[in-house]
């Protein structure tokens, strides 16, 4: 396997053949080669970094309340696109689930959602 240090140098020398020699596409085409297997290949003693998505599941793993807080706005998204209370958030707990692994129906907020019924609180509120 070739080191980042070394598939540099060949991409390097391929340039300098190419602008030497004139044989162009060939010589260029060995240069993209080089460069192409040196960023494909992690840097020699570093970590790779956790991914956006992967920090994102950590923390909502980790904080039921930030979970909620991204059900509800899922929710939200699902009520101005039409749907029900209802529907909207088992969608949202259906998403939460399937994008994170996060199963936010054991969240106590969630299982007081349809604990009342909405049309009579409406009537009562006087909407």
């Amino acid at each position: 396997m070739t080191t980042h240090i070394e598939a540099m140098k060949m991409a390097l020398d391929a340039i300098r053949s190419t602008v030497a020699y004139k044989q162009g596409a060939v010589m260029l085409n060995e240069a993209a080669e080089a460069l192409t297997e040196a960023l494909a290949q992690p840097a020699a003693g570093v970590e790779p970094a956790p991914s956006a998505m992967q920090n994102l599941t950590h923390a909502l793993k980790e904080d039921a309340d930030h979970a909620w807080s991204w059900h509800c706005n899922l929710a939200v998204m699902a009520i101005d696109a039409g749907a029900d209370h209802r529907r909207a958030n088992e969608r949202a707990a259906s998403l939460m689930m399937n994008l994170f692994g996060v199963d936010t129906r054991n969240n106590e907020h969630y299982k007081t959602l349809f604990d009342y019924d909405l049309d009579t609180y409406l009537k009562k509120m006087g909407i």
